[in-house]
């Protein structure tokens, strides 16, 4: 773990969710690094929009099966 990361958030860093600090960015409202990966993830497939998940496929399968798709 980076040193300075470790100073900040003290002993216990590792029993820590880090996405929660405005340092490392958010997967809930990106605005940094994960923002910048994603938009580098969609420009790589030629697509609008890249989300990143968390927790293994089954919450890309739950988005995918609320989502709607646009009207024709």
């Amino acid at each position: 773990m980076d040193p300075k990361l470790r100073a900040y958030t003290g002993r216990n860093a590792y029993k820590l969710d880090v996405t929660v600090f405005p340092e490392v960015d958010s997967l809930h409202d990106p605005v940094g690094p994960i923002k910048k990966a994603q938009a580098l993830m969609a420009q790589a497939y030629g697509v609008k929009n890249s989300f990143f998940l968390v927790n293994g496929s089954s919450v890309g399968n739950m988005a995918m099966l609320h989502g709607r798709l646009p009207a024709r």
